[in-house]
């Protein structure tokens, strides 16, 4: 991400100018404190990357969370040995968020995985987020058929 910063006083700091570096939308410029409108969530607009924004990806493009993988976890996704991802639930990680249905996100009806090792894809239906009192801190994302 690259973030921007700039130089302020503030009338009450004790030193004149502090820095402060702010996520902006590399399309329209937007920030976590000055968002734009989302015309397709008829909201704010979220982070969709770590500089972009909900209201300036694409109408065509969709907007389904990427989740980059190890070749491992990919071969099984992709010969559907397992039909599940474990995640930490980072609640600051926009894909997490929008995968838990939390407002003001959109319902997510596929997710994808990204093969490190070569850039392939997957993308399965989304079924849902389940948690176990076994595992506090992590979430299981439940995968549906794969979709093209």
């Amino acid at each position: 991400m690259e973030e921007h910063s700039y130089t302020v006083t503030h009338p009450m700091a004790a030193e004149p100018g502090i820095t402060i570096t702010e996520r902006r939308c590399r399309v329209c410029g937007c920030t976590d404190d000055n968002a734009c409108w989302d015309p397709v969530a008829n909201h704010p607009c979220y982070w969709i990357e770590d500089d972009l924004c909900s209201a300036c990806v694409a109408p065509h493009v969709a907007r389904i969370p990427v989740f980059k993988c190890d070749d491992s976890l990919w071969q099984m996704l992709a010969d559907r040995s397992k039909t599940f991802d474990m995640r930490k639930c980072d609640l600051t990680d926009s894909r997490i968020m929008r995968l838990a249905g939390r407002p003001p996100f959109l319902t997510v009806e596929a997710v994808s995985f990204k093969n490190k090792a070569t850039d392939e894809v997957l993308t399965f239906a989304y079924k849902g987020m389940e948690y176990a009192s076994w595992a506090p801190g992590w979430c299981f994302l439940i995968l549906g058929e794969q979709v093209t």
